[in-house]
This record gives structure tokens, C-alpha cells and sequence, in this order.
């Protein structure tokens, strides 16, 4: 195995995972452990290539609680796009909702399920069969 910079792997985890918390959860890896080793100085060879293993072999699209997952995001693109024909329709339709934050959820920038999310789904549930 190659051994990966610390800056390099902290971008790929945050792509990947959307966040280090969110790899910490799936990894069973304590944040602060996390942190260290991707931050500081202070770790050694075996901690960061275990953490680059983690980071090769876990599936990002693993759910966990409180944030909202790739396969969700998906999903309301789908489901959206499919009964309107941009986001902006939705919108018109959804005065609640702006096209800004569906853009947000759908692209990764919202991280963690707020209670707009969870209406959002209740309602993609309930109106077009999410």
C-alpha cells in the first residue's frame, strides 16, 4: 500500500464521507484519535496506514444516523427532477422550500438531517412517492 499524504487523505475522507465525523462514525474511530492523526505531527506509521485502509475499504454510502447519506441525496435528485423538470418548478409549487437549499441537500453541502429535511421527506413521501 502506498503511503498517502495527511492532506491528501483528509480531502479524500471529506469527499468521499462528507465529513471526518461522519468517517469516524462509520470507522469506529474516536474523532479526536482523528484529528490527531491527520493534523498534527504526533502519530505513527501504523495509524495512518490503517486509517488509509479504513478509508479504501468503508462504503460512503453507509447511513448513518443524523446525517443525511449519498443514496438519500440521490433520491430526492431523482424524485424531483423526475415529476418537475428543474428544481425552480419544485420551488414554485413548494413555496417552502428555495431552489438554494434543495441545491445544498442535493450536492453534499447540508451534512446533518434538520427538521426542513425531514419535512422535505415527508413530503417527497407522501406526494411523489419518494
Amino acid at each position: 500500500m502506498q503511503p498517502i499524504n495527511r492532506k491528501v487523505l483528509k480531502s479524500k475522507i471529506r469527499e468521499k464521507f462528507g465529513s471526518l465525523k461522519s468517517f469516524c462514525k462509520v470507522s469506529n474511530t474516536k474523532y479526536k484519535d482523528a484529528l490527531r492523526i491527520l493534523n498534527t505531527s504526533d502519530f505513527t506509521v501504523e495509524e495512518i496506514s490503517e486509517m488509509q485502509y479504513q478509508y479504501r475499504e468503508l462504503d460512503a454510502n453507509v447511513e448513518i444516523e443524523g446525517f443525511i447519506s449519498v443514496k438519500s441525496r440521490n433520491r430526492i435528485r431523482i424524485t424531483i427532477l423526475t415529476h418537475f423538470n428543474s428544481y425552480t418548478d419544485f420551488c414554485k409549487k413548494h413555496y417552502k422550500y428555495d431552489v438554494v437549499y434543495i441545491t445544498n441537500v442535493v450536492k453534499g453541502n447540508l451534512k446533518r438531517e434538520s427538521k426542513k429535511y425531514k419535512l422535505l421527506i415527508e413530503l417527497l413521501k407522501r406526494e411523489y412517492e419518494l
